[in-house]
């Protein structure tokens, strides 16, 4: 199933211009079938939208197809077990973050690295994302 065939709210600026939701919460602006961008929600796409602030883009491709793979392979999903929150891939498990006093600390399952000395954990989870190059999908919803 392609990105395109997966979508749960659409809007159309025109009939080759749209802004599409997926189904594990990220959206993506399709211009006229050659140029896509992906951001982390739709409501971030909607002020793209408004304003073209490209700091809210994720990814940009050219082709559809680069643009499914990446979406098969790149989107983490955070999961929580009472204070632990785990970051998966498909069935595997890549970080585990838990906060030690008033810092949060990741340590990466598979490559046993740890880093701390994020204030909050969305600096924590921003801080992954740019190591590793992975997009956490649902992290507002835990």
């Amino acid at each position: 199933m392609t990105a395109c065939e997966s979508n749960l709210k659409s809007f159309y600026l025109r009939p080759n211009r749209s802004l599409h939701e997926l189904e594990n919460g990220l959206a993506y602006y399709n211009y006229e079938g050659y140029h896509f961008r992906i951001f982390r929600d739709y409501e971030d796409g909607m002020k793209w939208l408004e304003n073209g602030d490209d700091s809210l883009v994720l990814k940009e491709f050219d082709e559809e197809i680069d643009m499914d793979e990446w979406l098969e392979d790149a989107p983490v999903f955070a999961k929580k077990y009472g204070n632990i929150i785990e970051l998966h891939q498909g069935e595997d498990r890549l970080f585990k973050i838990e906060k030690f006093y008033s810092q949060w600390q990741a340590e990466n399952c598979i490559g046993g690295a740890t880093f701390s000395g994020h204030k909050t954990l969305k600096e924590c989870v921003a801080d992954i994302e740019k190591r590793y190059d992975i997009v956490v999908v649902n992290l507002n919803s835990i």
